[in-house]
């Protein structure tokens, strides 16, 4: 059965099997004690197939095995399994098509199967790995008052969690400080200094010790820039350790553990084999430089770090990840784009509560932690080798010795609800990841430090009494543990008080000092920790002793908790063996029995009071989405690309007559700003255009000529952009800004380039991104302002969100043009935002065909073979020239791509009025409002409540009348129509 066509009906017949289990678990509730074993059973049962519904897209096909089996319990003896694995022609063909079985067959057993899988003994129904009760789920009422006293006595000495000694953290540091330095790009320094490989450290869920050693992954970019003319580059992965034999090893609180496979590796070269380093090769930093130039595949480089130096341990480890040659993708990305589920939410939860925990009070905690710092490597997937996937492994974006982006441990600011950054920021983390998407990240750059801490604190607060946070598990007892336990844990974080000293400390000053590693009398009798002298301002060896405090409190508090969750439902092993995370799609609606938490409420994205709404109703404020996610279907891809070319076509030929006119010599061209991802000068297309093209320095604040200016495109969607600029806007002068940083979109780059354009006399703007959120009053939205004051048309992508979503910002603001996508034939796209009564803008963003850069991945749909003439992006090609003579092209669709296209049809009535208009004319036609009631006569009559903008030769177009006259008389009449 065809995995895509099936998973909608499995997630229904997995919803109404946990709906069976919940009804049979009633009955036993009502029967009294007698049946309150079975009822636990059944309560197990329920919450896990509430669990399995909101990831039936990728459930192993084992546990659907022992679902059937589960279902059929009654029928078939607890040896049934057995005699399925051993003899696959089972009448029901369970091992080869169990989805296909549950679809149709379920309900018609289930009742019976779970009644008798209840009733059965513990031995039988240990025989089901994925049902069995050993670590059922509870009828119980957690006292969250007093959950310390619940983690206690749930986890044991064999969960451990290792720490080691400071110092371990502090040489890491130090000399991977020194040694990211890049020593083979003397000649390109920076403003700040000597230019650092950028690098991400992995975050890990389990001990990273073994034998002797803390082992440390990480991942280190070959080249710490990107030319325009040069590819991305690598990932070089490496494998630290560090000695840790300096001081004894300090235990975090439980028994010794061994180090999972997934992060050591049982090769000769693993820290099991403690060596000296007189016998390893010392690393100089140009020969560090030099590794990690040097591609040498999916492979990870053993280190030893001694005496913040770095010595080569010799042959390599495996590695469990083959990483895509691209940016990596940060957490704001993925909680707007990804589909977490329950289980990948919790895994998240976890292992970056834990790695605050591990790192601190060290030197790589002195930076953010943050939606954005917090980073995931594309990988390529061994079942799918062409395009690049994202697991459940986030690391750590290092910035080593940034002097801009320094958290202290201890905040000394007066008037702040909390004076510790660090566990706030957690805090932050954790409530993002249980609402599933980044808005509370929103402060860190539109208030002052004050204000950004008390916004975020605040924020925790309100999710105190919300019941629809965290959106973990499911609407039954089972999943409200789950919840509590997430819940609890992250309110921890944004408790100002959570580190404050007890009345006795605050009493008895003096006896206190030079104690913090022990507890009076009074906290002892309370269960905390005395943290008076933790005070980092006492002195610096208070500040120590007070850290150590706080790491113990952060463990008990946030970290085990958390982990009390993952044990319960039986998911620690995730964290070896990570899931991939799948793209969120507006096709697939789960049924889940969550869904009945989940309270709808309207939605207005510019009203402070709205401030947290759901992952399917907005953005981060302070991340752009590129609207060009929308996915065709093959056939009609194929079908929509021709269409378009035959658009096109006609465009062109219909603009050409008009614009064989010469302009007169006090008129310069058109000018169109792009502010996007950057651009590809090598591309063919881009190559002969490059003398009307001019190139934004972010640096100086000014635009220069393409020839004399750097940029680059490491996404592609800035160059295809520009390509369809140059195509429709022959004669045009272009002004490409680079507005991202790592890939984002950044509101000060914008609004810098927008006034630098303006300041450059651009007659308009062409944005083909858009945030949820507007900002009142900020940097942007002032020079969005400016542009309107001197009369520059902005045009804006409305956002691909369809009904999920309005419209985004600025394309909602007034006085900017929002463009909305249609195919060919002027249909409306399904992706568009919902209408409004108002002007509603549209022309052509599916199957748009544009340049793309080679170095850049091309999605599947692409790629289409017409026969072999190469064109529209084909892998065939004529034989008569070479691959390298063929200009790389994509299909995209989208309302980012219509958007320069409206931009390009403005473009064209400017042009049309210096050359056929009188100048008085001319002049009016850069009012928003003129060029608004042009765009509509042009437009003609709406098309489902849309004014479908195109340039056609018919008689009923407004440039296909043959009286030029005629022409010349309706764009007057609209211009005075306007006012």
């Amino acid at each position: 059965m065809d995995e895509a066509r099936c998973t909608p009906d499995l997630t229904a017949a997995i919803v109404r099997l946990s709906e069976i289990a919940r009804v049979l678990l009633h009955h036993r509730l009502a029967a009294g004690k007698r049946f309150q074993r079975e009822a636990v059973v059944l309560a197990h049962i329920s919450g896990r197939l509430a669990l399995a519904s909101e990831a039936s897209y990728s459930l192993e096909t084992a546990f659907l095995v022992e679902l059937v089996a589960l279902c059929k319990w009654s029928t078939y003896t607890p040896n049934y399994l057995g005699r399925v694995w051993r003899n696959p022609a089972t009448p029901l063909d369970l091992v080869t098509d169990p989805k296909g079985w549950l679809c149709q067959e379920a309900e018609r057993y289930a009742h019976k199967g779970f009644s008798a899988y209840a009733s059965c003994s513990a031995h039988e129904q240990d025989t089901l790995r994925y049902f069995r009760t050993q670590k059922p789920y509870e009828f119980i009422e957690t006292d969250t008052a007093n959950i310390l006293d619940y983690e206690t006595d749930y986890i044991t000495d064999a969960d451990a969690l290792d720490d080691y000694p400071d110092f371990v953290a502090k040489d890491l540091y130090t000399a991977l400080s020194e040694y990211s330095q890049c020593t083979c790009s003397q000649d390109q320094v920076s403003e700040s200094g000597m230019l650092k490989h950028e690098a991400r450290l992995r975050l890990t869920g389990n001990s990273s010790l073994s034998g002797g050693f803390a082992i440390f992954d990480m991942h280190f970019l070959s080249s710490p820039i990107l030319s325009p003319d040069q590819q991305f580059g690598h990932w070089q992965q490496l494998r630290l350790r560090v000695s840790r034999t300096r001081m004894a090893l300090k235990k975090a609180r439980f028994g010794e553990q061994e180090a999972s496979p997934c992060n050591v590796s049982n090769s000769k070269n693993s820290p099991e084999a403690e060596s000296s380093t007189d016998q390893l090769e010392l690393i100089s930093k140009e020969g560090f430089c030099e590794l990690l130039r040097r591609d040498h595949g999916p492979v990870k480089i053993c280190l030893q770090v001694q005496d913040q130096r770095l010595f080569d341990l010799g042959d390599p480890d495996v590695t469990d990840q083959r990483l895509a040659h691209d940016l990596s993708i940060p957490l704001t990305q993925v909680l707007t784009s990804y589909e977490l589920s329950s289980k990948m939410q919790l895994v998240l939860g976890y292992t970056l509560a834990r790695s605050v925990w591990q790192y601190y009070d060290s030197d790589w905690a002195r930076t953010s932690w943050t939606c954005q710092s917090i980073q995931f490597m594309p990988e390529i997937h061994k079942i799918a080798l062409k395009w690049p996937s994202i697991f459940c492994r986030p690391c750590f974006t290092v910035r080593f010795e940034d002097g801009n982006d320094i958290v202290p441990e201890y905040c000394d600011l007066r008037n702040v609800s909390h004076k510790y950054p660090r566990i706030l920021a957690l805090g932050t983390l954790l409530l993002n990841i249980g609402w599933g998407d980044h808005s509370h990240d929103s402060h860190q750059d539109a208030f002052s430090p004050e204000q950004r801490i008390n916004h975020e604190c605040t924020a925790g607060q309100e999710v105190r009494t919300d019941p629809s946070w965290p959106r973990i598990g499911h609407a039954d007892k089972a999943g409200d543990e789950l919840r509590i336990l997430y819940k609890n844990a992250t309110l921890v974080c944004f408790d100002g008080k959570l580190f404050a000293a007890c009345d006795r400390c605050n009493r008895r000053k003096l006896k206190c000092i030079g104690q913090a590693t022990e507890s009076c009398k009074s906290c002892v009798s309370s269960k905390r920790v005395c943290t008076y002298n933790g005070n980092p301002r006492s002195s610096e060896k208070a500040s120590t002793f007070g850290a150590q405090s706080r790491r113990k409190i952060l463990l008990e508090r946030v970290v085990l908790p958390l982990r009390k969750a993952l044990c319960l439902v039986g998911w620690e092993d995730s964290l070896d063996i990570p899931d991939a995370i799948p793209l969120k799609s507006s096709r697939r609606e789960k049924s889940s029995p969550l869904s009945q938490l989940r309270s709808t409420h309207h939605y207005d994205p510019d009203r402070p009071d709205h401030a947290r709404f759901s992952k399917r109703h907005r953005m981060h404020c302070d991340s752009a989405q590129f609207f060009d996610d929308e996915w065709l279907p093959d056939s009609e891809l194929r079908v929509k690309r021709l269409q378009y070319v035959d658009w096109k076509k006609m465009f062109i030929e219909t603009a050409e007559p008009f614009d064989e006119i010469e302009l007169a010599d006090s008129d310069r061209p058109v000018r169109i700003a792009v502010l996007d991802t950057g651009l590809d000068k090598g591309h063919q297309d881009i190559e002969r255009e490059l003398e009307r093209i001019w190139v934004f320095d972010s640096s100086k604040d000014r635009f220069k000529k393409s020839e004399n200016s750097e940029i680059a495109d490491a996404k592609g969607h800035g160059t295809h952009i520009v390509g369809l600029i140059l195509e429709y806007a022959t004669d045009a002068e272009v002004y490409v800004a680079d507005v991202t940083v790592n890939g984002e979109a950044d509101r000060g780059l914008i609004a810098n380039a927008i006034r630098c354009a303006v300041d450059y006399d651009v007659d308009i703007i062409s944005i083909s991104f858009g945030f949820q959120q507007r900002v009142l009053g900020d940097s942007l939205e002032k020079a969005i302002d400016y542009a309107k004051e001197k009369k520059v048309h902005v045009f804006a992508a409305a956002s691909n969100n369809g009904g999920n979503t309005g419209r985004s910002w600025p394309a909602r603001y007034d006085g900017v043009f929002c463009i909305h996508s249609t195919d060919a034939n002027g249909n409306p796209s399904g992706f568009n935002p919902t209408e409004l009564e108002e002007v509603n803008f549209a022309t052509v963003g599916e199957a748009v065909e544009s340049s793309w850069p080679k170095h850049v991945p091309r999605m599947p749909e692409a790629i289409i073979d017409d026969g072999g003439d190469g064109d529209g992006g084909s892998e065939s090609h004529n034989g008569a020239e070479s691959e390298e003579q063929i200009p790389s092209l994509e299909v995209k669709s989208g309302t980012s791509f219509a958007t320069p296209i409206a931009a390009c049809i403005a473009a064209f009535l400017l042009r049309y009025a210096k050359t056929h208009l009188e100048p008085e004319h001319a002049e009016q036609l850069k009012r928003h409002s003129v060029m608004r009631s042009v765009l509509k006569c042009m437009a003609g009559p709406r098309r489902k409540k849309f004014y479908h903008l195109s340039l056609r030769s018919n008689p009923d177009h407004l440039f296909g009348k043959e009286d030029p006259d005629d022409i010349r008389r309706n764009i007057i009449a609209a211009i005075k129509q306007s006012g």
